[in-house]
Parts: structure tokens; sequence; C-alpha cells
């Protein structure tokens, strides 16, 4: 496939879906293995598109994202996390729109890196979920709720 801009902001729309099936297992893995929530979302949603990216290109979006989480996001979701005892539901409400906000700016981080990244057709199911998930020593066998969404 070509480099164009294939992906649009409409693509997170379509990785939202998938979000409130899957909202506890993704953060068990975001907190314990450190995977990437819009990652996994990602991978999901290509897969369903038949759309591959090679592991070097997960690799490389991963090690990006993980730049902008560990030095904007995590800290935030830290200081959410450990406000919230002391937060009243409205106060409480507004931090976790803000995180959302970041999230969002993810999002068109992973966007604008991923048109740049080479790509081709798939008939693989899980190709993307078995490439991002390899990174953690992990597989989708291991977590049967996501190959439910691939």
């Amino acid at each position: 496939m070509p480099h164009t801009s294939l992906f649009t902001s409409s693509l997170w729309q379509e990785c939202e879906t998938l979000y409130p099936a899957l909202e506890s297992l993704l953060i068990k893995l975001q907190d314990e293995h450190g995977l990437i929530v819009n990652l996994l979302l990602l991978a999901l949603t290509l897969d369903n598109k038949g759309v591959s990216l090679n592991q070097g290109s997960w690799s490389q979006l991963h090690s990006e994202v993980e730049q902008w989480e560990s030095g904007i996001l995590r800290p935030y979701r830290r200081l959410r996390r450990l406000a919230k005892p002391n937060l009243g539901q409205a106060e409480y409400q507004q931090m976790l729109d803000v995180e959302l906000m970041m999230e969002r700016r993810g999002q068109q981080l992973i966007l604008h890196k991923l048109n740049g990244l080479p790509r081709s057709v798939t008939e693989d199911k899980q190709h993307n979920l078995s490439t991002y998930l390899a990174q953690f020593n992990l597989s989708p066998q291991q977590h049967p709720a996501l190959l439910a969404q691939a």
C-alpha cells in the first residue's frame, strides 16, 4: 500500500467502539505490563480492517508513544488516582476529562506516525495484536477477550 494518509481521526472512533467491552482488561494490561491502550485498540482495529504493520513499525509506534505517556500522561494519571479519595465527583470528573484530552493528543501522535509507516494487506485477523503483544512476551491466547474482538 502506498504511504498516503489512509488513516484519519475517524480511525479513533472505530477504536473507541471496542473500549467499553475491554476496559478492565485494557487497564490491567496497561498497569501490569506497560502496554499502551491506544496501541492495543489500534492493533485490533487494523486487524479487523486487514491492514498489517510489521514488528519494527509496532516497536517504533510504542517507543514514540511511550515517550509521550511517560513524560506527560502517566504522571497525570498517577496524580488523578492519588487525588481521587480527596475530590468530589465533579472535580474528579474534571481530572478524567483532562486525561481524556491527553489521550486524544496521544492518538494524534499515533495517527501522524502511522500514516508514515509501511503497511500491507493481510488475511491474518490477529497479526497486529500478536505482534504488539509479543513485545511484552504476551499472546492473544492469554487474553481470550481480545480474541473475541479480533
